[in-house]
């Protein structure tokens, strides 16, 4: 059984992160050098940039980066464009229908990047959030926000209400 963790802060200079020629990040801190760490960020999704968590190749946590801004600008920049692609998040601007069938809904939106077709496990993978933001995580991981639901279209968020 894996050891719980406390949260354990990676200060600004306490610790070294780099890209190797394999394209994967490595950590050196307290002594230790970690390879193929991944990085996740934290709550809120509103900070991407901020509560970074820092995890070992099997997924075991490491630390967390408080903050992107505090780092050297060259590494900032670097975690980043990493932390950019992990979120992937696109904006729903339009919701075409949302199906449900043996407790999976079938989301069909258009979002800034185009139409897309998704499922969504259950209710508990649609946050919402303070000014109306909803937050949908679909069953691969990808993540869609509205920022404000109560700007949809009449047909959208009567959709979307009967799901929340």
């Amino acid at each position: 059984m894996r050891e719980i963790l406390k949260w354990k802060d990676l200060p600004a200079g306490e610790f070294r992160l780099e890209r190797g020629a394999d394209a994967r990040l490595s950590l050196e801190a307290g002594g230790n050098k970690y390879e193929g760490v991944r990085l996740r960020p934290m709550f809120p999704l509103s900070r991407p940039l901020r509560w970074i968590q820092v995890s070992d190749a099997d997924g075991g946590m490491l630390g967390v980066i408080n903050d992107l801004a505090e780092l050297p600008p060259e590494l900032g920049t670097l975690l980043a464009e990493d932390i950019g692609r992990v979120l992937n998040i696109s904006v729903i601007k339009t919701i075409h229908s949302i199906k449900s069938r043996y407790g999976i809904m079938d989301w069909d939106v258009e979002t800034d990047r185009g139409r897309s077709v998704f499922e969504v496990n259950d209710r508990d993978h649609i946050r919402e959030f303070p000014r109306n933001k909803i937050y949908v995580k679909d069953v691969e991981g990808n993540r869609y926000v509205i920022p404000d639901s109560k700007k949809l279209d009449v047909k959208s968020w009567e959709r979307l209400e009967a799901v929340l």
